[in-house]
This record gives structure tokens, C-alpha cells and sequence, in this order.
């Protein structure tokens, strides 16, 4: 067995990171964000939970992979964070947040400010 072998994959450190504090009560600061109001609307949308939570998981994957390999290259640790967050975010998740489609949905959910914003100049 190798040395690279032996140890952990990026991917998987990830995960035991996550898993480590679901249900522990270290995320309820994240949590409590999703309560406060965005417009006229309280809470944050399932997409907007979902790029907090993607946030979270990429900035875990890359101070990991920073830790891992303190003199690599911005790029190469930002290639291999990336890399493992969307393998670990899709597992965790099971949400593409990644397509238009999902932006699309988030769209449909929330009242567009431009209607709001127009009312209010003609009510004026």
C-alpha cells in the first residue's frame, strides 16, 4: 500500500466533517440564518438553503485541502475542493443547484422586487 493509499480522500474527509456535526448543534447559527426576512417574504427559499448549505460544504472541503497542502497553488486547492464539495454536496443533498432549472424554480417561488418596486412608483 502506498502513502497515498493509506490516507483519506479528500471527498471523504469532507464527509466525516459533515457528518461529525449534523445533529450536534454546531450548524444552528447557519440554521438560525434561514429564519430572518428577505423582502416581504420570511425565510430563506429551499435554493437559497441549498447554496448556504453548498457554501458550507465547499468552504470545509477547501480549508481541508489548504491544511492538507499549505504551498499549493490558489487554483489547485480550489480545483480539488471543488471537486470533492460537489461530490459530497450531491451525496449529502441530493439537489442539483448547479443548473438553470434550479434557478428557474427559485425564481417561480419568490415575488420579483421590479413588480413591487413599479406598484409602488404608480401607486405614487
Amino acid at each position: 500500500m502506498t502513502p497515498a493509499e493509506g490516507q483519506m480522500k479528500l471527498t471523504d474527509k469532507v464527509t466525516t466533517v459533515l457528518s461529525a456535526v449534523a445533529g450536534t448543534g454546531f450548524m444552528d447559527p447557519v440554521q438560525t440564518m434561514s429564519i430572518y426576512p428577505r423582502g416581504a417574504e420570511p425565510g430563506l427559499t429551499q435554493f437559497e438553503m441549498d447554496c448556504r448549505d453548498w457554501g458550507f460544504t465547499f468552504g470545509v472541503a477547501y480549508g481541508i485541502a489548504r491544511g492538507e497542502e499549505p504551498y499549493e497553488s490558489d487554483d489547485s486547492v480550489c480545483e480539488r475542493a471543488m471537486t470533492a464539495a460537489r461530490e459530497v454536496f450531491t451525496r449529502f443533498s441530493r439537489a442539483n443547484i448547479f443548473t438553470e432549472e434550479a434557478f428557474d424554480a427559485d425564481r417561480e417561488v419568490r415575488p420579483d422586487p421590479r413588480a413591487a418596486a413599479e406598484e409602488e412608483t404608480e401607486a405614487a
